[in-house]
């Protein structure tokens, strides 16, 4: 379990550190972004719960949605995999940032700057992305156990 809904909010119970470490590593092995992310956040915005990773140092940003399961919060899983969003190559805050449709597709917000250009990775992984945990859900909010 990543986290539980109090109040109508999602907040975090996992292991934070362990939590960044794996995720880090899942998209430090897959792509050319190199992050270190120094904030992890979850959110809930349009009926979609997920957490949001920002690297203050690159700017990068990266999302992995989470699927709601009596009261849990579980990584949304595709296939038995993970799926993270990360968007990256803005040097201005609150630019490249991760967004959703009305369709709850997730794109990335354009760079203010013309000499910037914002690119949106998706990286998919056979395994979890935030690394193991007591249960998991798979894309239609069912949770596995593992």
């Amino acid at each position: 379990m990543i986290g539980v809904i109090n109040n109508g909010m999602p907040v975090i119970t996992a292991d934070k550190g362990n939590m960044q470490s794996n995720w880090e590593k899942a998209v430090n092995d897959r792509t050319d972004s190199l992050v270190s992310f120094s904030r992890i956040e979850a959110r809930f915005e349009r009926g979609v719960y997920y957490l949001l990773a920002t690297d203050s140092k690159s700017s990068n940003k990266a999302i992995v949605e989470l699927v709601e399961d009596k009261g849990g919060l579980y990584e949304k899983r595709i296939n038995g995999g993970g799926l993270t969003i990360v968007c990256s190559g803005c040097s201005g805050v609150g630019e490249c940032d991760p967004k959703m449709t009305d369709n709850k597709d997730w794109y990335c917000s354009p760079c203010g700057s013309s000499r910037d250009s914002c690119t949106k990775t998706i990286t998919y992984s056979f395994r979890s992305i935030l690394g193991k945990h007591r249960r998991y859900a798979d894309s239609r909010g069912v949770p596995l156990r593992v």
